[in-house]
């Protein structure tokens, strides 16, 4: 009868073991939950600024384009006036 006894003492604090041990695995994966949607909320933010940034950049090398495009032209009309000053 004792060694029952001491089996049923010895059984029930493994469980109180696994018990205390099921319960701190589930705090832990309830934290790792909270990081994983923390950090996905983060990653669609910077996403989101990204696709802004990207933009940004695009209209501003379409701006510079545009620049260089009417450097051009400029460049042009001052050699067509200049020929035109050397004609006369």
């Amino acid at each position: 009868m004792n060694v029952i006894r001491q089996q049923k003492i010895d059984l029930d604090k493994q469980i109180q073991l696994q018990q205390s041990q099921i319960t701190d695995l589930n705090r832990h994966i309830e934290r790792l939950d909270a990081d994983i949607k923390r950090l996905t909320e983060d990653k669609e933010i910077l996403l989101e600024r990204l696709n802004d940034l990207s933009q940004s950049v695009a209209q501003k090398i379409d701006e510079i384009e545009e620049m260089e495009a009417l450097l051009k032209d400029k460049d042009k009309i001052i050699e067509i006036m200049n020929k035109k000053i050397r004609d006369k």
